[in-house]
């Protein structure tokens, strides 16, 4: 868990500050446990453990229903925040790609009940990849 918060802290620093320097950009950041290197560039695909800021609409049966849509979220790949097959659609996806993702809500989604069991179609864009690379 703690791995998790320091993955979105730094994510959410850098997204604050601006921090976009080109295509092979990287950064260092230091924590209590060590170093860890912060890679954000064009060339990565969305791996387990990622943090990805994406945008993305959902909708049911071709319409976009509330809640369904964010921009520039924040999203730990493998984290289990949103509902299954969301973030494990995002696998494999590159900087700058769209990408129709289809999950299923829980039959007991406490979030919406009028959601529950119902199937959705999210069309997601990856705009940054921050990995975590140990330095060693």
């Amino acid at each position: 868990m703690k791995k998790i918060m320091i993955y979105l802290m730094i994510a959410s620093c850098l997204m604050l500050s601006g921090c976009s320097q080109g295509e092979n950009s990287s950064f260092k950041v230091t924590e209590e446990e060590g170093q860890v290197t912060i890679v954000e560039g064009l060339k990565n695909t969305v791996q387990l453990s990622d943090v990805v800021v994406v945008d993305f609409v959902g909708k049911i049966d071709g319409e976009a229903f509330n809640g369904g849509t964010a921009n520039n979220q924040q999203v730990l790949v493998g984290g289990g925040q949103y509902i299954d097959g969301f973030e494990e659609g995002m696998l494999g996806m590159k900087v700058g790609e769209t990408k129709d993702v289809v999950c299923t809500f829980p039959t007991t989604y406490k979030n919406n009940p009028a959601l529950a069991g119902k199937e959705a179609v999210f069309t997601i864009t990856v705009h940054k990849i921050y990995r975590m690379v140990e330095v060693k």
